[in-house]
């Protein structure tokens, strides 16, 4: 499959970007510095990862921290791309982030014959998680999660969701479940979100059911207040709709999707994920101790 590449502005692989000064920081919030999770971190990259660093595995060039990216950098965070089977992967740098956000992508969990570095990834997600260190994951990067805490991720019609050889593609609302309505996934209820997966995850041990949509029983998961899991892609920028429509032609045809449909639906319901998406952030970043 063809990518577009990352747009200019966006941090480069590896290196940690930080707020803008000129912008004025999020209301009311302010970087947390007191939580015992983000002690012993560096503000230089190359000697491990910054307390205020959030750093990103990304599969997938235009498949970004989308509209997320100016949410951490008002919130006075710095974000930090690590293009995974590309770029090394420093565990220390990844256990002393601040954040890890694990982004989605093409490929599955279960395809590690033919890309051996979901191994490592996985097992890196899985000794972030043992410590209990703040971690979310989007899509390839929720199933990687749920899969590491002991979940199971299998084929839509395999038992866990959806119709044999189905994708989940488009907009379409969120049912909260009553867990996820005392979460911040409260926000989201009923907002239609983008959804764009072919595989899907059970909740994991330990871990509460937070949303559903009509056949699909697990659309997000949380641990604690410290993980997040979501299947479909709440960070979505529909300012960046081409780069999906062609990056993931194939799905596309394959699957009969209207794409002209699409788009007009990224641009007429994109900017009110956006709000929502927005605000469920910040609230799941002060639950988790990263803001005040």
């Amino acid at each position: 499959m063809n990518t577009a590449s990352a747009q200019n502005s966006h941090p480069q692989p590896g290196k940690c970007t930080s707020a803008d000064p000129q912008k004025d920081p999020l209301q009311g919030h302010k970087i947390h510095k007191g939580s015992e999770q983000l002690q012993s971190g560096h503000d230089n990259p190359s000697q491990g990862a910054s307390r205020r660093e959030v750093l990103v595995f990304r599969h997938l060039a235009f498949e970004d921290l989308g509209t997320w990216e100016e949410t951490f950098s008002q919130l006075g965070f710095c974000v930090a791309y690590v293009d995974m089977g590309a770029d090394p992967l420093d565990e220390n740098r990844v256990m002393n982030a601040a954040l890890l956000i694990v982004l989605g992508g093409p490929i599955g969990v279960h395809d590690k014959e033919l890309y051996p570095f979901l191994a490592d990834e996985e097992s890196t997600i899985k000794r972030r998680m043992s410590q209990e260190s703040p971690i979310i994951g989007i899509c390839l990067g929720a199933q990687l999660m749920a899969l590491a805490a002991g979940g199971a991720v299998k084929p839509a019609g395999s038992g866990l969701g959806g119709s044999p050889g189905a994708m989940e593609i488009g907009f379409s609302p969120l049912n909260v479940t009553e867990d996820g309505a005392q979460s911040p996934m409260k926000t989201l209820a009923g907002v239609d979100v983008l959804h764009w997966h072919g595989d899907c995850f059970s909740t994991p041990p330990g871990a509460v059911n937070l949303a559903n949509t009509p056949g699909y029983p697990n659309q997000a998961f949380a641990i604690g207040t410290w993980a997040l899991g979501l299947q479909f892609h709440p960070e979505f920028d529909s300012s960046s709709v081409e780069k999906w429509l062609i990056g993931h032609t194939s799905d596309l045809r394959a699957h009969g999707v209207d794409i002209v449909s699409l788009r007009s639906d990224a641009a007429n319901k994109g900017p009110a994920l956006r709000s929502a998406s927005t605000v469920m952030m910040t609230k799941w970043l002060r639950r988790a101790g990263l803001v005040e």
